[in-house]
């Protein structure tokens, strides 16, 4: 015979899901069985049976059970499991061993249930939304391929068969971010219960990567799951109607009660009085399972209110608690995160106490005609303002105008308003993208009013890039050989050639590379940067970055310009996939494959690239080091992953010498670092001489030396006399210099006509002075050669630009020499309209043009950057304050329970150590000719203005972020 044991009506669901719970016994034995309400729920409730195997399947093999059940004609049958609830042990650790070890267990258990580095990465479906809403969700969640939504202390038992998972009703075979059904098993424990709101100290939410963005994204998945379940999900459509007060079991005497004045003194009030607080007592102790209750309970605790003076204190108490309740589940974040004070007082004291952020409320209650029940808190120092009502009758209408009115007077806003209220965020939403778009669109019509400058006259510069540009549009690749080609990279005349093809004029594809740069990099940090206006502010500043406004670094035609935005891309892309390191392989190829193909491009940008190797080698050795201890289980295809961006660069590189070999004869990217010219030229550096200059790096008696002791430049010596002469200043050739003026003798003496005759030239110099070093004719300088392209030094000397450098990244912080402007294009009028064509905008050809055209465009660019200027010293101070401050908090251990702070505080140190060794780099290739501080050093330099900004805003951001915190 099978006797009911107990049975449960979830009656108040759609048809569809509605079903009755019994647990029955048969023989002494124990099992569940759901059986379906109505026709329609039959196929939700017998569809356990697949939800079953599919969990059995998710976690095989690990200390988790998934009782077993079956079909029958009304439903499913399910095993009974015995044991105690996830819910009691950890009740009965909190009580016996305290809140630190309940808040560890808790923990670890958590991360045992949502392992989310062995999960994949979650992706929004269509299934999804139909049951959760087209919901905005952060990136970098993770799910289960079984998501069971309910995964809650009471529904986890400790049993003899392991972590029995006892209700999974409600799993979906559809992708769920694990960290919304982490947050309702935490929600469901933490905030319903008051003796566990100490729990909350412990950061539990953030320890398991739930941030407060995320918490109002997941409410709006609450409030759609809930809505599409239940027959009506709002607690505050008509409380009259739901109020259903037949299980109350004083309802009559109430209302006589209510008929009588002064009763309240009588024995019999106090007693329905006593039962009535004992059962707001009792909702308040225990989680509300029936909506109903709640509204019955505000509904009665309002109707109460009359039958009491203003004398009567356990009434307002009553009431208080209801409301106070009604309030959690209105805006549980907001009374999880907060203290709570009572007082009766409006004074002093309840003003402070709510200028530290706590909830005061005051305990006395306003009369009114309606039937009401006030929570009431201290706003702002006002007192006896009213925050919010709840109203029996009309409370939606009332909390929206209350809301409406308090956002008008500045006074108390309340995170997740619009899960109660039902106001829409869509139009709010709307207007800041509509915003975005707008500055967006103003930024590009405003670099398309300033001139390009062009320069075609610079012919190693500016001419040869816009010849091979147009020379690659042609189909002959750079163009005929001569003593330009192959001098510079192929990535810029690359960039110029597609501008023209697809006839985006040049400013505007400057600006959509640093827009596109700019998102990416703010997806790229999106797992440890939760929030979205920060993001939005942060990308506003990147898009108005005055670098791209200045004369010389951004509208110039020359590949200075697209170096920030280049170098913003790369780093982006290697710190998305650094971030992602331990997702799955397809999910980090993206980031790797673009992090080699912009690598390589970056490389053939500027000959001295190799300054951003040492960003990329720290974040490829962290990658390693996060899979090391399982490379050989998991991670060997991983590892195949993080070496692919250098893989890439090589492959890339090897194809652009193959081209240059095929079409010149020499294997090489550029003969300025990888030819015997390039030996040559260190060979000159590495002569001992007398440097009376320190801004000559060869002098005329060391050259002399080296045409003494080479009989093939000793043939051309007439030639590269006059060409010294030339390029001499005061008798002498400024720094790197000296090779310009070499190539152009090689020139003259006949010797550019082919590359493979002008490299064997070269070779027969570079092996004669070898000889000449090595037999002593030739003495060689000591020093320091940081590179092979640069004159000795020494230590006094690197000290001395080391501190050159860190002025250059200070003055580039504060955007010292940036300025917008027009300068007058160098040049026949012939090349430059071959410029204006190519780039699809005007230069300046004569002066006064600017005033009349681009004078109120260079004004405005001008006063963006003083505002950037204005605020760069002082932002400059306060990031390194804050930087120090973060670095100080991981030195303390601030990183065993932050994994997000260590990936912030690489990201900005990655960035700001980037910059610094660029800075370095041009300070040293450049002494002799960027002395001092000026307009050269930051047109050199560009490529750290994005790396800057994102260092200084990020440490303010994290660092007043911990601060709060702390």
């Amino acid at each position: 015979m099978t006797q009911i044991i107990y049975s449960k009506f979830s009656n108040d669901r759609k048809k569809e899901y509605s079903l009755i719970t019994k647990i029955l016994s048969k023989e002494g034995s124990l099992f569940v069985a759901k059986e379906a309400l109505d026709e329609a729920s039959l196929h939700h409730v017998q569809g356990l049976v697949e939800i079953q195997k599919g969990l059995e399947t998710q976690y095989e093999g690990s200390d988790f059970y998934i009782p077993q059940c079956r079909k029958t004609s009304r439903g499913i049958e399910m095993e009974y499991v015995e044991g105690k609830t996830f819910e009691e042990h950890f009740d009965h650790l909190l009580e016996e061993q305290g809140e630190k070890k309940c808040a560890d267990e808790i923990l670890e258990f958590l991360q045992e249930l949502f392992p989310y580095e062995q999960n994949k990465n979650f992706k929004m479906t269509k299934e999804f939304m139909q049951v959760f809403g087209d919901v905005e969700l952060p990136d970098g969640l993770h799910s289960f391929s079984w998501s069971d939504i309910d995964l809650i202390f009471p529904n986890i038992i400790l049993s003899e068969k392991g972590k029995a998972l006892i209700d999974y009703e409600w799993t979906y075979s559809f992708p769920v971010p694990m960290e919304y059904i982490c947050f309702r098993c935490l929600h469901n424990y933490l905030d319903y219960d008051p003796k566990r709101k100490g729990l909350i100290s412990y950061n539990l939410y953030e320890k398991m990567g739930i941030t407060d963005e995320m918490i109002g994204c997941f409410w709006k998945m609450e409030e759609s799951f809930q809505g599409g379940i239940y027959v009506s999900s709002d607690l505050l459509d008509g409380f009259h109607e739901k109020a259903n007060l037949s299980h109350w079991k004083f309802p009559e005497d109430f209302e006589n009660l209510s008929k009588r004045d002064g009763s309240y003194e009588s024995g019999e009030f106090l007693r329905i009085m006593a039962e009535l607080e004992m059962e707001v007592e009792r909702q308040v102790e225990h989680k509300l399972e029936e909506k109903q209750s709640l509204c019955s309970l505000i509904y009665l605790a309002a109707k109460a209110y009359p039958l009491a003076g203003e004398g009567d204190r356990s009434l307002s108490h009553i009431s208080m608690k209801s409301s106070m309740y009604a309030y959690d589940i209105l805006f549980p974040e907001t009374l999880s995160t907060k203290e709570i004070i009572f007082t009766d007082s409006d004074g002093v004291e309840a003003r402070e106490n709510q200028k530290a952020g706590k909830i005061v409320v005051i305990d006395y209650w306003m009369k009114d005609d309606r039937e009401t029940t006030l929570y009431n808190l201290l706003a702002n120092g006002k007192e006896g303002e009213m925050s919010v009502f709840l109203s029996t009758s009309s409370a939606k209408k009332c909390l929206q105008e209350q809301i409406k009115k308090e956002q008008e007077n500045s006074q108390v806003l309340f995170r997740n308003y619009r899960q109660a209220s039902g106001i829409s965020m869509d139009k709010k939403k709307w207007m800041v993208w509509g915003l975005l778009v707008l500055l967006t669109i103003l930024r590009i019509v405003l670099q398309l009013r300033l001139p390009i400058g062009a320069f075609p006259k610079q012919y190693a510069d500016d001419g040869v890039m816009m010849d091979n540009a147009v020379s690659l549009l042609q189909g002959n690749y750079l163009g005929a050989y001569d003593s330009f080609i192959l001098s510079k990279g192929i990535s810029y005349p690359l960039f110029l050639a597609f501008t023209y093809l697809t006839g985006i004029p040049y400013g505007m594809m400057i600006c959509l590379l640093n827009i596109v740069a700019a998102v990416v990099f703010l997806k790229a940090i999106a797992p440890v940067n939760p929030s979205r206006k920060f993001s939005l502010f942060l990308y506003v500043v990147l898009l108005y970055l005055p670098i791209s406004l200045d004369r010389f670094s951004g509208t110039r035609v020359y590949r200075i310009g697209i170096m920030p935005a280049i170098t913003l891309l790369l780093a982006a892309l290697a710190v998305g996939g650094y971030i992602r390191r331990k997702e799955g392989v397809k999910t980090l190829l993206p980031w790797l494959v673009g992090e080699g193909v912009v690598l390589a491009f970056f490389y053939n940008i500027r000959e001295d690239s190799i300054w951003i190797m040492p960003m990329l080698l720290v974040i490829f050795l962290l990658e390693l080091g996060s899979i090391f201890g399982s490379a050989f289980k998991h991670g060997v295809k991983k590892i195949g992953v993080f070496v692919l961006p250098f893989v890439l660069l090589f492959v890339i590189q090897s194809g652009l010498k193959f081209i240059n070999y095929e079409n010149y004869g020499l294997a090489v990217l550029n003969d300025r670092s990888g030819s015997a010219y390039a030996k040559v030229l260190e060979d000159f550096y590495h002569i001992d001489g007398e440097l009376y200059r320190g801004d000559v790096w060869v002098t005329q008696e060391m050259l002399s030396e080296a045409i003494d002791a080479s009989e093939t430049l000793s043939s051309i010596d007439k030639e590269i006399y006059e060409n010294m002469e030339q390029w001499a200043i005061d008798g002498e050739v400024r720094g790197d210099l000296i090779g310009w003026a070499l190539r152009e003798a090689v020139t003259e003496a006949g010797y550019y006509e082919d590359a493979v005759s002008t490299n064997e030239f070269y070779e027969n110099v570079h092996r004669e002075l070898q000889a000449a070093f090595a037999s002593g004719k030739l003495q060689e300088r000591e020093g320091i050669y940081l590179s092979s392209q640069l004159q000795a030094t020494t230590p006094k000397e690197l000290v001395k630009v080391a501190l050159k450098s860190l002025r250059t990244l200070f003055y580039d912080s504060t955007y010292y020499e940036i300025k917008a402007g027009a300068e007058k294009a160098q040049g026949s009028a012939e090349e430059v309209r071959a410029f204006e064509i190519m780039t699809g905008q005007l230069a300046v050809v004569k002066t006064g043009d600017s005033k009349l055209y681009y004078e109120n465009s260079i004004t405005v660019a001008n006063l963006i950057t003083k505002f950037y200027r204005g605020i760069g010293f002082i932002t400059t101070f306060v990031s390194a304050i804050s930087y120090l401050y973060i670095t100080l908090l991981l030195l303390k251990g601030r990183w065993k329970s932050s994994k997000n702070l260590v990936s912030q505080w690489l990201i900005m140190t990655g960035f700001i150590l980037s910059a610094y060794t660029l800075c370095f780099g041009v300070m040293m290739a450049m002494r002799w000719f960027v002395d001092s501080v000026n307009v050269w050093s930051a047109f050199y330099t560009s490529a750290v203005f994005p790396l800057i900004v994102i260092f200084k805003w990020m440490s303010m951001y994290v660092g007043i972020k911990e601060f709060k915190k702390k």
